[in-house]
């Protein structure tokens, strides 16, 4: 079945097998991670996820001009466990970790799609630096409702050659599921 994002809204227990997206804007990949109304991190790896990957990507063009209209993304038959508000989705094709390892910021980038998203801790020192010198890092995390942004917060000291700088950013992250 192919879903139509303008006009209906994902429903609860209801099977989809596609779903239609408007422009092409946005590059797909198969096996590129659908994702619909994920409400918290256990959500991605429950029985019921809210997570399925792509099967095939094909685009729909309208009338005889060959102007792309939309795309149609398909995956294995899948019942979503919540509703999406906002009627959003979100694709995603790995697992990215940023991690302190002693006194340097490690990047890992998994290749095996959800398989690493396990809650352990999989950068090491020889994944790539991001930054170096660290004194201390701290994140913290304050989740948001359907309708209020999250908010990541990051704290930061630099220290080298006993000189620091402390730096601090907050990251609102949008949280229509």
């Amino acid at each position: 079945s192919v879903f139509l994002v303008r006009s209906q809204r994902f429903k609860k227990r209801r099977p989809l097998t596609a779903l239609y997206k408007v422009d092409t804007d946005l590059t797909l990949e198969t096996d590129d991670l659908l994702i619909i109304g994920n409400t918290s991190p256990s959500d991605l790896t429950a029985a019921n996820s809210t997570v399925v990957a792509l099967t095939g990507i094909a685009n729909t063009t309208l009338g005889t001009d060959g102007t792309t209209d939309g795309q149609i993304m398909t995956f294995a038959r899948h019942n979503f466990p919540n509703d999406s508000l906002g009627k959003h989705f979100e694709i995603a094709d790995n697992v990215i970790e940023v991690g302190l390892n002693g006194t340097t910021i490690r990047w890992f980038e998994s290749t095996n799609q959800m398989s690493d998203y396990d809650n352990a801790v999989d950068y090491s020192s020889t994944d790539p630096i991001l930054v170096d010198t660290v004194g201390s890092l701290n994140f913290d995390y304050s989740p948001g409702t359907s309708s209020t942004n999250a908010i990541l917060r990051i704290a930061l000291t630099l220290t080298d050659g006993g000189e620091s700088i402390s730096l601090y950013h907050e990251v609102h992250i949008r949280n229509t599921p």
